[in-house]
């Protein structure tokens, strides 16, 4: 896990001491993310850097970049390549230097070029190859899109990094300017969906991206090595579930190696808990980390406690107190460089701050509801949808008025009506999402400038596939969106600020493609969420945890709020906190009803 920086100066054969001092000082706004080392390489107009969080082959020979012994190429890496051992054995007896995976993927592209190396690796992992022989720069990332790499050209520069601020950090402020769709975008679905960032130029590379810029031209080819496969393959149950038990061991097994202590986050949900239950399999004593809320309704020690001893974990937890943070819309600002407002983030910085502590890598159940149909909304967006098959002559009619938030029974039933009358299938999934109602935007759009036909729900209307069952479509949908979008996001930015690895089994390749293959019937084995996933493990998990009620990791924020009239919404609150020059008419309109 790491951080990469890195530019292309354009027009020029070699870069100059100022520019590589800045490029230096940006690289080094990521030392949360690499507090190892740091590295950097310049060759002709290319500046190539890295920090790093060792975790395989601590020493010196993992530091980074890596340059092959002709000097042809160049690479930094972020993230893990889970399959490098056999990847290395493919490769031949080639003499390695070190033991890292870094090492393989660089003697992979050598030898098997980039899009053989992409369809054989499996990990979470953004690479960048300085390929200086064919006066190229090549950005890779992995398939589900777990580690992230923004890119852009802007003014002379082709610039690419982990995170905004190292970005934000090199170039002048005026050359970085708001793009008002995003920002709309995020008061719509509280982040900033891909491929935009917060800043006009400045792109995410998508999930499994291939990006390859000519240092020459600044000429850039995008593409996909691997789309994700949905076709239905019939299976029986039995099969099913002893596939699923092995792809997930078989990750689990991948992702514990490391040469720095391991532990596991530990919520004691059915997702977490899997992921202990295989860990315990191959590890005598398993670390395990929760945290809990004075707050009884957000506090799931009692659960994780549960879930640790019956696996014999060494187990450990914190109480986290809501003064924990001063200011969390602050955190929020700092430590994720666009808008983002998924309250969840702040327990996951605390939980990752107590268990780096005692470990540097983490394993998590992220993924696995995404993958397996764990989410309340499946079954809302299901049945709502069916319902508005008979009244679809009222699409049109139907323009209740919404009350953010709801505080009577009343208030409640309305707001369900209200999203009840989307009668499009991506403006009724983001209602029951609980994000904003198009006759809600109209403001928004009018303060930002934003077209009238301006689609809203572009990012989840490009991956809505009409050909899949009803509930699967939409975890289609969350794969391409909100999994990389909001909750790696939030995962990979709040874990990294505690300089922490956090690896996610349930987002090999292999299970995600079992998972995809499944037939909805299976996934959903007796109508019930998750079905197939806790028949699967319902004789390693307690009883308690089977049939717990789904429950998010959220975190008390009444205190988030400051007192009076203002913003309704968790997302307009912080759009507005942030850029009130642009939204100083919503918070009057705001305020005034």
């Amino acid at each position: 896990m790491c951080g990469l920086f890195g530019f292309i100066k354009l027009g020029v054969s070699a870069l100059g001491p100022e520019d590589i001092a800045k490029g230096c000082a940006a690289l080094n706004v990521l030392a949360h993310r690499g507090p190892d080392h740091v590295g950097h390489t310049v060759e002709g107009n290319v500046f190539l850097g890295h920090r790093r969080l060792s975790i395989l082959d601590p020493s010196p020979a993992g530091h980074q970049p890596l340059v092959t012994s002709d000097g042809g190429v160049a690479l930094t890496a972020n993230g893990e390549i889970y399959n490098f051992r056999e990847l290395r054995a493919e490769l031949g007896s080639t003499q390695w230097r070190s033991g890292s995976d870094s090492e393989v993927a660089l003697r992979g592209y050598a030898q098997l070029g980039i899009e053989r190396l992409a369809e054989r690796m499996d990990g979470m992992y953004a690479l960048v190859f300085h390929d200086r022989r064919r006066n190229e720069v090549i950005l890779l990332r992995d398939r589900a899109g777990i580690k992230p790499l923004y890119f852009g050209r802007l003014g002379h520069y082709f610039l690419w990094a982990s995170e905004l601020k190292a970005l934000q950090a090199f170039l002048p402020p005026n050359d970085l300017v708001l793009d008002a769709t995003a920002l709309y975008d995020f008061l719509v679905h509280r982040y900033v969906p891909a491929p935009k960032s917060i800043y006009r130029g400045i792109a995410k590379l998508g999930q499994a991206g291939l990006l390859t810029v000519s240092t020459l031209s600044g000429a850039t080819f995008e593409r996909r090595y691997w789309t994700l496969p949905a076709s239905e393959t019939p299976i029986s149950l039995q099969d099913a579930k002893e596939r699923l038990r092995s792809l997930l061991s078989d990750s689990v097994k991948a992702q514990l190696v490391s040469d720095v202590p391991l532990g596991v986050f530990l919520s004691g949900g059915v997702d977490s808990s899997i992921v202990l239950a295989l860990t315990s399999r191959f590890l005598d004593r398993a670390q395990t980390f929760a945290i809990g809320f004075e707050e009884a309704e957000y506090d799931e020690r009692p659960f994780a406690r549960t879930v640790a001893a019956r696996f014999g974990a060494d187990h450990r937890e914190r109480l986290a107190r809501s003064e924990d943070i001063d200011d969390p819309l602050k955190f929020l600002e700092q430590r994720y460089d666009e808008p983002f407002a998924d309250t969840s983030a702040l327990p996951t910085y605390r939980l990752s701050r107590f268990a780096r502590e005692y470990v540097t890598v983490a394993l998590s159940g992220d993924g696995g509801d995404e993958l397996f149909g764990g989410y309340h909304r499946y079954d809302r967006f299901f049945w709502l949808h069916r319902l508005q098959g008979p009244l679809s002559g009222l699409k049109g009619t139907l323009r209740l008025p919404i009350k953010r938030p709801p505080h009577s029974l009343l208030q409640r039933i309305g707001n369900t009506l209200a999203r009840f009358g989307q009668f499009d299938a991506c403006a009724l999934y983001s209602a029951v999402n609980a994000n904003p109602l198009p006759h809600e935007l109209a403001r928004y759009r009018e303060q930002l400038g934003i077209a009238r036909d301006y689609d809203p729900f572009w990012n989840f209307r490009a991956h809505m596939r009409s050909d899949l069952p009803t509930r699967k479509a939409l975890q289609y949908v969350d794969f391409h969106t909100w999994l990389p979008d909001c909750m790696l996001t939030k995962v990979d930015r709040a874990s990294m600020a505690a300089s922490l690895e956090v690896r996610v089994p349930f987002l090999s390749r292999g299970v995600i493609e079992f998972a995809f293959s499944l037939p909805e019937e299976l996934i959903y084995l007796k109508g019930r969420r998750k079905g197939l996933l806790k028949a699967a493990f319902s004789h390693d998990l307690p009883a308690s945890t089977l049939a717990r009620p789904k429950k998010g990791f959220g975190a008390p924020t009444s205190h988030w709020r400051p007192a009076g009239d203002g913003p309704q919404t968790l997302q307009e609150l912080i759009a507005c906190r942030r850029y009130p020059e642009h939204l100083s008419a919503v918070r009057a309109s705001t305020a005034a009803e």
